[in-house]
């Protein structure tokens, strides 16, 4: 054997040990990515599991995974979920509403109506993300009970109707105020517009403060007013005529010029009531002649 042969056989021996080593190597990053891989998704299982929301990934409409949560949210054992159709856990129309939700590809959350195993509806908010893969597209969903969150709104709502409801009451009070001058005469100034709301409310606290009080003389006061109408004008009338059935009386003061000249020109009979140019005069009225 020629010493050129001899060396051939070795050369070949060496890059095959070369080969063999690369090969080696490759193995072992590999082997220690798919550990890191493996620890990773045992992390984002662990994750999943714990997270207070539900997770779910569906292919094709039906859920391939989920979390325990998400089972636990809708009142099924998690082998149970897997499998499902994922508009079946909706009511009918919010089935609806996510496919259409689901065809338009957004990507912000959306409220809907979840519906439990047992029948049971709850508001759920719901999440979509649509993953690409190499040959499948799935979508990873997080839905969130948010019943405790619509119950606070729906608290905070009727709490804000309660307020504004005393603050209704408050303002009528304050623009239909009935102040006791002394125990027969009671005094209610008017200020500002008369529509037809504020003349029913000036009707009711009117005759409701005589009666309870039992005086014996109501004083309007009319000197804020710049503008009477028909409606106002007979609305007047029929209190004093209602007052008048009480067995009290009703004093007007304060009547403008331009207000009398409306009321003129109206043909507006005030018969029924003793009018006076101004509330002390109305007042002095109603002491010296109670």
């Amino acid at each position: 054997m020629t010493p050129e042969a001899a060396e051939t056989p070795r050369g070949e021996f060496f890059m095959l040990r070369q080969q063999i080593a690369t090969l080696e190597q490759s193995l072992s990053e590999a082997q220690q990515q798919a550990a890191a891989a493996q620890t990773s998704a045992e992390r984002f299982y662990l994750l999943c599991q714990a997270s207070m929301e539900g997770i779910v990934i569906q292919d094709r409409g039906r859920i391939t995974d989920a979390n325990q949560m998400m089972a636990t949210m809708f009142g099924y054992d998690h082998t149970e979920i897997i499998g499902r159709e994922v508009l079946s856990l909706l009511t009918p129309e919010s089935q609806t509403i996510a496919a259409t939700y689901l065809r338009s590809h957004a990507d912000a959350p959306f409220e809907i109506v979840g519906l439990r195993r047992d029948g049971s509806t709850f508001p759920i908010e719901v999440a979509v993300q649509t993953i690409h893969g190499h040959e499948t597209t799935q979508r990873v969903a997080v839905i969130r009970d948010i019943s405790e969150r619509k119950r606070a709104e729906a608290e905070r709502i009727q709490l804000q109707e309660a307020i504004i409801q005393a603050q209704a009451v408050a303002l009528a009070e304050l623009s239909t105020p009935l102040i006791p001058i002394t125990d027969q005469v009671m005094v209610m100034p008017l200020i500002g517009t008369l529509d037809s709301r504020r003349m029913q409310q000036v009707f009711d606290t009117l005759l409701q403060g005589m009666a309870s009080s039992q005086a014996q003389v109501a004083i309007l006061d009319i000197t804020g007013v710049s503008v009477v109408d028909t409606q106002v004008a007979n609305v007047l009338v029929r209190v004093a005529q209602a007052v008048q059935l009480l067995g009290a009386q009703v004093v007007l003061t304060g009547i403008r010029p331009e207000v009398a000249q409306t009321l003129v020109g109206l043909g507006i009979d005030l018969g029924s009531m003793v009018t006076r140019s101004s509330l002390q005069s109305g007042i002095t009225y109603a002491i010296s002649h109670r």
